[in-house]
């Protein structure tokens, strides 16, 4: 099933702002749901709203003290994201010794930016 995904940003130009609004539609989620569970579609969201702000680095930790849960927990199902081919992270240097890591949410942006095929 293949899913288009979009993020659309706004920008004001008078304001130097933007916001981010995302789609995701009701098959979806529910195919979502069927494939990680209602914990995975928490995750998910999550993730999608952390990675629109776009300063805080994702961890399992972090996963773990927003929701409540335990870190072996959090680590599961965003494993459990990843395997099944909604999320995806990669991290990178520079060399002059800068970082920077990248996410890649929803399946359509996982397969195109990292050539991965999920069933």
């Amino acid at each position: 099933m293949s899913y288009y995904h979009e993020l659309n940003f706004h920008y004001n130009k008078k304001a130097k702002s933007f916001y981010t609004k995302y789609y995701l539609t009701n098959a979806e989620r529910r195919d979502l749901g069927l494939q990680a569970g209602d914990a995975g579609v928490l995750l998910y969201e999550y993730l999608l709203r952390m990675v629109s702000i776009g300063k805080e680095v994702i961890t399992d930790d972090s996963i773990a003290a927003y929701f409540g849960w335990d870190t072996s927990k959090a680590k599961r199902y965003r494993l459990k994201l990843t395997n099944i081919g909604w999320y995806a992270s990669r991290k990178y240097s520079f060399t002059d010794g800068r970082k920077g890591i990248s996410y890649y949410i929803g399946p359509d942006v996982v397969i195109e930016h990292l050539g991965k095929v999920y069933d």
